[in-house]
């Protein structure tokens, strides 16, 4: 967590806020994991900017943010991370803005936003980056070098349902065919089939973000719940209806949780500091009962093939090939 509904939730309001404005530099936090690394490549960077931020798009779960001067930041919110947005331009933002800065946080570092001169930066605009474990990652590079970071991640399931619209020309032209390749079910379908996958468990599976990407802890127990498959299933055993189910559950339950604003199960805020609200049927529900008055199952990470604990209903989620279609 947070998993693609969230990322994208978080790209799109920087998106909508931050596209077309001007960078004019970072803060950078004292001891912390990001401190040596940032200062070190903005020290060479840095001369750089102020520079127009002309894109903000995510791919899987990393945002990727690129300038006018070709440079580029990308960056994972890894389990706690978060973006918070605030602005100067009137009193109720401003007084945030202070109170966030002057309470007890996790701020890491900051990009501002705002005008320059030549002579003069105004800041008007600040998101801060706040990690309580600091287990994110971020990246300043080149355009070159966020390409190479996309090739590691695999096609994006929300991006599926919801593509990027409008995407800056000189960014659009930039990024490879791939980033534009949607998950049909022959893709989804020649995945699992991969001769070397075919001992991999299928809770395992769906979390490798270089398969598919997009789905992390929350996601995978809610997916195969509701596909009404064994999670420790080898991806092998599917049926071909079993892969066409799976395949359709993926994309609606990925986009249902987008359009819920992802799931706030601890630590998850958006920029400005809302809540998601996807409602869950198994995730984080051990030993209640699920829709149907069956227990729900908790193994932990140690036991589950992927290392991360797994929810689901054995009586639905038979491992076997046999669908549980009365239920």
């Amino acid at each position: 967590m947070p998993e693609a509904p969230e990322v994208r939730r978080v790209t799109d309001k920087l998106r909508s806020r931050l596209k077309g404005r001007t960078l004019l530099w970072i803060d950078i936090l004292p001891n912390n994991k990001y401190t040596n690394n940032l200062t070190q490549w903005w020290g060479q960077v840095g001369a750089l900017f102020p520079s127009t931020c002309l894109e903000i798009i995510c791919r899987g779960k990393q945002i990727f943010f690129f300038f006018e001067n070709q440079i580029a930041f990308y960056g994972g919110l890894g389990m706690f991370g978060r973006w918070f947005y605030f602005t100067s331009k009137d009193e109720i933002s401003n007084k945030a803005l202070q109170k966030y800065t002057s309470e007890k946080n996790h701020a890491r570092f900051a990009l501002h936003f705002g005008k320059s001169s030549g002579l003069l930066d105004m800041s008007d605009t600040v998101i801060w980056y706040d990690d309580i474990q600091s287990q994110g990652n971020f990246t300043i590079t080149t355009w070159s070098g966020a390409i190479e970071k996309m090739k590691e991640i695999g096609p994006d399931l929300l991006a599926t349902s919801s593509p990027f619209c409008d995407i800056h020309p000189a960014v659009r032209s930039s990024l490879p065919q791939f980033f534009f390749e949607q998950v049909t079910l022959e893709l989804f379908s020649d995945g699992l089939r991969e001769s070397r996958r075919s001992q991999i468990a299928l809770c395992k599976f769906l979390m490798e973000q270089k398969y598919f990407s997009g789905i992390g802890n929350y996601l995978k127990s809610e997916i195969l719940y509701r596909a009404r498959l064994n999670p420790f299933r080898l991806v092998s055993t599917l049926t071909d209806d079993e892969i066409s189910r799976l395949y359709g559950i993926c994309l609606t339950t990925i986009q249902q949780a987008y359009q819920s604003g992802g799931l706030t199960h601890g630590t998850f805020l958006d920029p400005d500091m809302e809540k998601g609200t996807f409602p869950v049927f198994v995730y984080k529900r051990a030993g209640e009962k699920d829709p149907h008055g069956f227990t729900i199952v908790f193994i932990s990470k140690d036991q589950s093939p992927d290392k991360r604990g797994t929810y689901y209903v054995p009586e639905l989620q038979p491992f076997s090939s046999s669908l549980v279609a009365a239920k």
